[in-house]
């Protein structure tokens, strides 16, 4: 299954925002699940906050596909530990695909599921434009 984000626009400084959870939706062990983020400001740079909720399920391991501009590279792979809520700031420019969109693939600790086993949240900030982070 995939997930298409619903991104938090952090749209002034100074002022508090609620956060939009993005639960994972897979219900099959050892599944990888697709999680679509679309930026909507032109820089693209996001806050991404991997909320891996159980404290006894396992590691969530995370890829983020390499963009399709000047900038990208290879792919940003990295590993959430069980019961913790984790960031990341990410360059856009790095990796945004062609079709401005941001692709993360979570997998979840052996014989575990996304959804149930972990409660896997993802969140996405846009942060304001001009922003100096």
């Amino acid at each position: 299954m995939a997930v298409s984000v619903t991104n938090t626009d952090m749209t002034s400084f100074n002022a508090i925002t609620a956060l939009t959870a993005n639960p994972a939706t897979d219900l099959v062990a050892n599944h990888a699940e697709v999680f679509t983020i679309t930026p909507t400001r032109r820089d693209g740079r996001v806050i991404i906050i991997i909320d891996n909720v159980a404290s006894d399920q396992g590691t969530v391991t995370y890829s983020i596909a390499a963009g399709g501009y000047w900038g990208a590279d290879a792919a940003l792979t990295g590993a959430v530990a069980q019961g913790v809520k984790s960031a990341i700031v990410l360059e856009g420019y790095k990796y945004k695909s062609a079709s401005a969109t941001i692709v993360i693939t979570f997998t979840p600790a052996t014989d575990k599921i996304l959804l149930t086993n972990h409660a896997l949240s993802v969140y996405v900030l846009e942060l304001p434009f001009n922003s100096t982070i």
